[in-house]
């Protein structure tokens, strides 16, 4: 008995120790964008999106731009073969963006963007930054909101029109005046719950064994 249990159980346990960094899924749609939120959530509601990718931070740019924090990832459908600023991957599009953040502590929190072109920001489903408008990537926009410890969602439509391409996402908050790159929450990978399945389910069947017994 106690050799079948041991297996069962070291499932369970490499559960809790196999913790992985989430993403934040960005999907980008080539040949289209609006400045309206709803026209944006509907194309991409009924449509295939051109590029799929997973970041760590939501920070990027076709313009070989450092903005607001050092460093940025290419946008999606331009990460393959870097074509800069003026090539028509870049000309015209939008993304939207999904995922967790984790809050250590509850406090008063400030999410803020700095965008060439236009986005907008749902923190738990709720709008937090609205900017319809066509700019070059020198505007802050900030969404305020009081955020309790745990994990929270964000979604986020970022939309180009001709030009330069560039979107990071900061917060600061609790005390902190200092800004920094949103980070994605720490969360089991697929796979790591499909081990804490099968290691309960292991449990389960020595368990009835044990009592037909």
């Amino acid at each position: 008995m106690i050799k079948t249990l041991i297996p069962a159980l070291f499932l369970i346990a490499s559960t809790f120790s196999s913790i992985a960094n989430a993403s934040f899924i960005v999907e980008q749609y080539d040949d289209f964008w609006s400045s309206s939120l709803a026209n944006l959530q509907t194309y991409a509601n009924n449509n295939a999106a051109s590029t799929i990718a997973s970041f760590e931070y939501l920070d990027f740019s076709d313009t070989n731009s450092n903005l607001d924090f050092s460093g940025f990832n290419l946008w999606p459908s331009d990460a393959p073969v870097y074509s800069g600023a003026n090539a028509a991957i870049n000309s015209t599009f939008f993304v939207k963006a999904t995922g967790l953040f984790d809050i250590a502590a509850d406090g008063n929190y400030n999410i803020r963007t700095y965008n060439d072109d236009g986005v907008f920001v749902f923190i738990d489903n709720v709008l937090q930054i609205s900017d319809p408008t066509l700019h070059p990537p020198v505007h802050f926009y900030t969404g305020h909101d009081f955020l309790s410890a745990g994990t929270h969602s964000i979604e986020l439509y970022f939309f180009e029109n001709a030009g330069g391409a560039n979107l990071e996402v900061g917060i600061s908050g609790n005390n902190n005046s200092s800004y920094s790159l949103l980070n994605s929450a720490a969360v089991p990978e697929p796979s790591i719950i499909a081990l804490f399945a099968a290691g309960l389910v292991g449990l389960g069947v020595v368990r009835r064994r044990r009592t037909q017994k």
